[in-house]
């Protein structure tokens, strides 16, 4: 065990950086797999993405590349797509440093909040719905249970069409719209595949809808609750592509980042490969300078439902507007995409909320 301890110090030291460089990229040119879980893959498929043509005929700078990705996996953990949307190729070791990867957000929110039943009231739909249901203002089916005919049958006659969310989805995966046809045959085909959250479709305000009228367009709230009270960072706005019903990045989606006092959207908008838009692809609607309606009701909706779980130190709301107000999507601890948009690293302010 004292072996063990002392071996894993110095392989994690900082000046045998060099060594582990050096045996892991031996590892990754013959691997699949490498690095606790980075894929091989995931650099060359970054490379397609954010390098020119002629970059790709340099061998040279693609294996400077290479290298410093895998250099700055371990020295910052960071990922390869997170390499190049925070520009990380044109970064100093000091600028670097200031970026909040998803890896240091997510060890400091299980170091806070801890495993096991505590996380799974932001990774579970069914029991995010039943602590935070009064703030949905929409119809829900929660089918988790072959059982549960009766309330399907229910909420179906009540709602055709729906939207169909799968319990450990993530970022937009496994999405539905819903037309039923034959309410017993959609039932089996859903409970066989997993348990959902149905709910009744969300009809968004005109002034956001603007954007992109096939999806909900959201906005994400981060918020903090900490020794000086309610707090959020860089919170941004999403919006969905033509022919899209999720506004998600990786449905194409755009966003930007909103003022976090008065709601005016500060950034043009960007989608995960890094691409900028002055205005939305598909509707030609401006983005910057945008100021999304009803901000301070937002707000204070948000700090009242964190406030009912205050012992989560922060929570990455999703909310979309009605005509009659804003409604609650889900909380998580989303990634801070909104550093992609302006390349300006918030780690420092991020671990300052703990304090």
């Amino acid at each position: 065990m004292i072996l063990k301890k002392i071996f894993s110090r110095v392989y994690n030291s900082q000046y045998l950086l060099f060594i582990r460089l050096k045996l892991d990229r031996e590892i990754i040119l013959s691997s699949k797999i490498w690095g606790g879980g980075i894929f091989r893959q995931d650099i060359d498929n970054c490379f397609k993405l954010f390098m020119s043509q002629d970059e790709h005929k340099d061998k040279k700078l693609l294996s400077r590349t290479e290298y410093d990705i895998i250099k700055s996996y371990y020295k910052y953990g960071i990922t390869p797509q997170e390499y190049f949307l925070f520009d990380f190729r044109n970064c100093s070791h000091s600028r670097r440093t200031k970026f909040l990867t998803n890896q240091h957000k997510d060890r400091v929110m299980i170091s806070k909040v801890g495993m096991g039943v505590n996380c799974d009231l932001l990774e579970n739909k069914g029991i995010f719905y039943e602590n935070f249901k009064s703030y949905f203002y929409r119809d829900i089916c929660v089918l988790d249970s072959k059982y549960k005919l009766d309330e399907f049958r229910v909420f179906c006659e009540k709602h055709n069409t729906f939207i169909a969310k799968p319990f450990d989805g993530q970022c937009g995966k496994g999405i539905e719209i819903i037309n039923i046809e034959n309410i017993e045959t959609e039932f089996y085909r859903l409970t066989s595949s997993g348990k959902w959250i149905l709910e009744e479709l969300i009809v968004q305000d005109e002034k956001l809808a603007v954007f992109n009228s096939t999806s909900v367009n959201t906005v994400r709230i981060p918020s903090f609750i900490n020794k000086s009270g309610f707090q959020i960072l860089k919170p941004f706005f999403r919006m969905g592509r033509h022919g899209f019903v999720i506004d998600n990045a990786g449905a194409g989606g755009v966003f930007s980042i909103i003022d976090e006092k008065t709601g005016e959207l500060l950034t043009d908008g960007i989608d995960e490969y890094g691409v900028s838009f002055e205005k939305h692809p598909d509707s030609n609607i401006p983005i910057k300078g945008y100021v999304i309606p009803r901000w301070s009701e937002l707000l204070s909706l948000a700090e009242t439902i964190h406030r009912t779980i205050a012992y989560y130190p922060y929570v990455g709301w999703d909310f979309a507007l009605t005509n009659d107000g804003w409604v609650l999507i889900e909380g998580n601890w989303g990634q801070f995409i909104s550093e992609f948009a302006d390349k300006e690293g918030i780690k420092v302010r991020f671990d300052n909320m703990f304090e």
